[in-house]
């Protein structure tokens, strides 16, 4: 199974005992800005000079949930990605969750709440996130974005540079208006950044 960009963030947002490392409506805004990337990255929308998440193309791209998403987009009045998020988020949430467990990446329990997940190998995409030279990756902005650069990484991954690093994909991933819709649509208190471990918001 070839990973999306939504169900890696979900993979590395979760504890192996399934336990959430952020606060759900900040790991909904998360997913729901992956989503977005992904239909950036297929040419069906982008950012406006305007601020605005317009559609470029309306043909379908095969993947149900993004097809959905689309659709809600196309149909309604352009808004700023800060606002689209809080509106797909919880859709966009429970889309993953189904697909990373008929795939065994993730078990729920019967009332739907996540009980385990293997993130087996994801830590390295998140390395490749975090540590290659350039332009900052979609995944690296969402880390990034969501304060999951610490707080999920950690020195296993960061290692003393963990601080230093944080502040590049800061400094890149404040050029994307998706990412940054994350922090506009869930403000990260100061007391929460956590640098080298320790999740944020507990």
């Amino acid at each position: 199974m070839t990973m999306a960009l939504r169900e890696t963030l979900f993979l590395l947002a979760h504890r192996p005992s399934g336990r959430p490392r952020l606060p759900r409506f900040v790991l909904e805004f998360g997913l729901a800005a992956a989503a977005l990337m992904e239909l950036r990255r297929l040419g069906r929308i982008e950012v406006t000079g305007d601020g605005l998440v317009a559609v470029r193309s309306p043909s379908a791209t095969g993947d149900p949930l993004l097809d959905r998403l689309l659709h809600q987009l196309s149909d309604g009045t352009p808004r700023p990605p800060h606002q689209v998020l809080p509106a797909c988020g919880a859709d966009v949430r429970q889309s993953v969750m189904a697909a990373l467990a008929a795939h065994g990446h993730c078990r729920l329990d019967p009332a739907g709440h996540v009980v385990a997940v293997t993130s087996d190998g994801h830590r390295d995409d998140a390395r490749s996130a975090v540590q290659h030279d350039g332009v900052v990756s979609d995944l690296g902005a969402l880390l990034w974005a969501t304060e999951l650069s610490g707080a999920v990484l950690g020195r296993a991954v960061l290692g003393r540079a963990g601080v230093a690093t944080r502040l590049r994909l800061g400094r890149q991933a404040a050029k994307d208006p998706i990412a940054l819709a994350v922090r506009q649509a869930a403000p990260v208190p100061a007391t929460a950044l956590r640098f080298n471990g320790g999740a944020p918001y507990y």
